[in-house]
């Protein structure tokens, strides 16, 4: 999570609109965490599990 935050703040630093964040499926204790971390950081405007050309639920596609 703190590299999350990490990644976050370079993107909205960079003025970046969207973002990707890899987790992958396993047991779905990261992404779990990761939309825990995303329901509560204001600067997050949505967030949705990719379509499967995206990576499907792999992977959390963020607006920022």
């Amino acid at each position: 999570i703190e590299e999350l935050d990490k990644y976050l703040d370079r993107a909205l630093l960079a003025n970046f609109n969207e973002v990707r964040i890899i987790h992958g499926l396993g047991e779905g204790k990261l992404y779990r965490a990761v939309h825990d971390y995303l329901r509560k950081n204001r600067s997050i405007k949505y967030f949705r599990f990719g379509l499967d050309v995206e990576g499907g639920g792999g992977v959390t596609v963020v607006e920022l």
